[in-house]
């Protein structure tokens, strides 16, 4: 039954990468109208949808006025919406480009930062930032200087969705080749969502354990898919990567962390006196903890965190263990000095979590930056340059981009990625009370 469901999700996403590359394919040759077929097609959705919500209220005669007051701004929307695609299809395409042109420069935007930031700390191999720099940049230049006679741009927008859909082809490759030679060519080039897609993954999955608790969904099945996969697991040689989830600041954007031989190594912007550019740059800060208090800890802040679990061969292990070893020989110990910094994360996960800090003498995570030398980034170092083929990924490195990926492989029979495991407050109350509740 496992395997036939394993199955399914195999061909699923081998079709989603074929209807995404077929996307791809007509808007490089229909190019506007397309996307003002596209257009009309959506507004016809949000119409319906519209006409589906309102005839819903007078069915089920809604007397909450907050709900109504709700009610009203979402078909208000969707009929603004629905209009200005119909009625202005014509400009539809133009506002598409002119949109694609402002996300590019942003992230030209925080390319140029990042680029000035390594420069500053004499990081090793800047060239990968300068060009992507100049790609942004060149886009942003393309889509704020395209008319609607010249629209190269929706030819390049094409070819990016075509190796979108390249990589869930990718990602559905077992159901042709064998395990053995899925573990040999495991790491491949992934072009991810754009990061202001991917980048609330782990808070919708956050979003989605609380409406399981709200609407007390938890069931013996449930219950068991929180349970370890692999009973033996324990005694596998492993490490984890944890994904982060909360409410509040960057952590709904997630944040990931590397756990070994029961030490986590939390990697942040924990110098509250160093932050500036309302705490997108500051000191680069690596907390070591011990796992399970860090865990504890975590969740005390209001925090969830899916952790995978990936096996290590015995040359993996050792290359593991060699990158730590190389990344400590930079450290130097950092000592907390004023109210505001004990006050802050590092003297929170000092106290909760027995936590070593320090920063870094030398080298590109001196600094952290949020879109650039972030924890996300240190993570993926330690893990592709231990030769821990998962995958390399083109673009911004986000939590979401981690948490999609590390997700889909542990769905699949034969991954590396042996167990998952959710760590939170209240998810675990309620699997406690399961097992109390289970007959002996």
């Amino acid at each position: 039954m496992k395997a036939i469901y394993g199955e399914r999700r195999l061909w699923a996403s081998i079709l989603q990468g074929f209807i995404l590359i077929v996307t791809g394919i007509l808007l490089i040759v229909f190019k506007q109208s397309f996307v003002a077929w596209v257009a009309e097609i959506v507004a016809v959705i949000l119409l319906g949808n519209a006409a589906i919500r309102l005839y819903r209220f007078y069915k089920n005669k809604i007397d909450n006025k907050n709900q109504q007051v709700q009610l009203i701004i979402i078909l208000a929307s969707e009929v603004f919406l629905a209009g200005i695609l119909l009625f202005y299809s014509g400009q539809t395409v133009v506002w598409i480009i002119r949109l694609i042109g402002f996300y590019h420069a942003l992230l030209g935007i925080m390319n140029v930062i990042s680029f000035v930031l390594l420069i500053k700390n004499k990081a090793n191999n800047v060239f990968p930032h300068a060009f992507m720099t100049l790609v942004h940049l060149t886009l942003a230049t393309i889509a704020f200087t395209a008319s609607e006679t010249h629209l190269n741009i929706l030819t390049i927008m094409g070819a990016y969705i075509i190796l979108i859909g390249l990589t869930f082809i990718q990602d559905g490759r077992r159901v042709f080749i064998s395990k053995y030679y899925e573990n040999r060519i495991r790491r491949g080039i992934r072009f991810p969502l754009p990061i202001l897609l991917s980048v609330l993954l782990p808070h919708q999955a956050l979003n989605k354990i609380n409406r399981f608790l709200e609407n007390e969904l938890i069931t013996d099945d449930m219950h068991q898919q929180y349970r370890n996969r692999h009973e033996n697991s324990q005694d596998i040689d492993s490490f984890e990567i944890m994904v982060h989830a909360s409410r509040h600041g960057f952590g709904i954007a997630g944040h990931v962390n590397i756990s070994y031989q029961n030490k986590v190594y939390n990697y942040g912007n924990h110098d509250t006196d160093s932050r500036y550019m309302r705490g997108a740059i500051g000191d680069g800060v690596l907390a070591i903890a011990d796992k399970e208090k860090f865990i504890e800890a975590s969740m005390a802040a209001g925090e969830t965190i899916f952790e995978f679990v990936v096996a290590l061969s015995q040359p993996q292990k050792k290359r593991l263990e060699e990158k730590l070893a190389e990344l400590e020989k930079k450290l130097v110990p950092w000592t907390l000095e004023t109210e505001s910094q004990r006050k802050g994360f590092g003297g929170f996960i000092q106290r909760r979590a027995d936590a070593e800090l320090f920063k870094f003498s030398q080298g590109k995570f001196k600094n952290y930056y949020v879109f650039g030398t972030n924890c996300v980034l240190l993570s993926d170092e330690i893990i592709g340059t231990s030769g821990l083929d998962l995958f390399a990924m083109v673009g911004f490195l986000t939590p979401g981009t981690y948490f999609a990926y590390l997700n889909r492989e542990y769905k699949k029979d034969g991954s590396i990625v042996i167990d998952r495991k959710v760590h939170n407050r209240k998810l675990r109350k309620e699997m406690r009370a399961l097992e109390t509740e289970k007959p002996a």
